[in-house]
């Protein structure tokens, strides 16, 4: 195949419209139905509670046309460190044509980005590599790996999981008798772990008070997203592609100790099973059994709402790892939790320290 001949390129407005279809394109070539449209672009970039930064975003172009065959950017995030709030990114939507590839396309991309980012203050950036990018990343761009992020799953319906092509983790008929029994065995002692003087309350994303978020995770963890009310706004209430949400607070002694935030969304593309994925779950770890107790009341809406599996993300060094397990959430499948200190190092005490992070699945930009 003919390779393109090419030049570093930066977003000026117009250039959504090429930079959606390039991403459509990747995602039709996988088949995948991930939806990536420019209302969804815009949202994501434009509409970003951290701000609109289009220096970050940089591009490969055909050097005799408009064609854009690379791209690479970093949205902005703020995030906590212990009690501070720092501009950070997430490193995301990393791309190559096929006509663009083996020319160091990712790397000059890169590395073009992060030269914006020190210009403007950014010290840390962290994100999600796939497979394919993820040895450029680390052997390349100076980039630690610093955990694996599992993705966890609660099967609450096993015929329906088998039957569709949702296969992660499901290899053959004993992993697949395995998983059925581990459910059944849950299913009949849980009963036996739930704290009955735990109530839930439905409320909406406007409604979660962000101090006592912050609180409960800033006991335990150094570095995670800035969850303020902008931020929940943009996630959850603005997104324009996941609707579908579902918000209590976790009450204990008339005290609120916790939230949680679900998304259900449906698979066409695999068999129309409905996954109810597990955002944001904080909670005050020290009352007797609210692990289990908010786990039950997560699988009895997940039933009612007809959903085939409960999905999520941890890693760890996360307490709540060993509470997703302990509660009959297998792993499904696992991917890379990478961070870049462009500068500064001495400011980000402990950033290499995988028990300082607190992510959840509502962190990732494709979650």
């Amino acid at each position: 195949m003919k390779k393109t001949i090419w030049n570093l390129d930066t977003y000026d407005e117009g250039k959504e419209g090429s930079i959606v279809e390039l991403m459509q394109d990747d995602i039709k070539s996988r088949g995948s139905q991930a939806i990536f449209n420019k209302e969804f672009w815009i949202w994501k970039y434009k509409k970003n509670n951290a701000g609109f930064y289009p220096k970050w975003i940089k591009l490969a172009k055909s050097n005799d046309s408009d064609f854009i065959g690379g791209h690479y950017t970093v949205i902005p995030v703020y995030l906590k460190n212990k009690d501070k709030r720092i501009l950070s990114g997430q490193s995301v939507d990393t791309l190559t044509h096929t006509t663009f590839r083996k020319q160091g396309v990712f790397t000059q991309l890169a590395d073009f980005c992060y030269d914006e980012l020190i210009n403007d203050g950014v010290d840390l950036i962290y994100g999600y590599p796939n497979d394919n990018s993820f040895p450029g990343f680390v052997k390349k761009l100076n980039w630690k790996h610093l955990f694996t992020v599992y993705e966890l799953g609660y099967i609450l319906n096993i015929s329906n999981l088998v039957n569709s092509k949702f296969k992660k983790g499901i290899k053959n008929i004993i992993a697949k008798i395995g998983l059925h029994l581990i459910y059944k065995v849950h299913q009949s002692i849980n009963v036996f772990f739930i704290n009955k003087d735990i109530s839930y309350k439905k409320i909406k994303i406007r409604e979660i008070n962000n101090q006592i978020v912050d609180k409960l995770i800033s006991t335990e963890h150094k570095f995670y997203i800035d969850r303020s009310s902008d931020y929940f706004k943009w996630r959850y209430s603005n997104n324009p592609v996941d609707k579908e949400i579902y918000v209590k607070e976790i009450i204990y002694e008339n005290e609120t100790v916790g939230y949680y935030i679900i998304k259900f969304k449906t698979y066409p593309h695999r068999d129309n099973i409905k996954i109810a994925h597990i955002m944001e779950l904080i909670i005050k770890k020290d009352i007797k059994n609210i692990y289990s107790s908010v786990l039950n009341d997560i699988i009895h809406i997940s039933k009612k709402e007809k959903a085939t599996l409960i999905y999520t993300y941890s890693h760890d060094k996360q307490f709540d790892y060993k509470q997703y397990k302990k509660n009959g959430f297998i792993k499904l499948d696992n991917k890379n939790f990478i961070v870049r200190v462009n500068k500064n190092k001495e400011k980000l005490e402990g950033v290499y320290e995988a028990n300082n992070w607190f992510i959840s699945q509502g962190d990732s930009d494709r979650a």
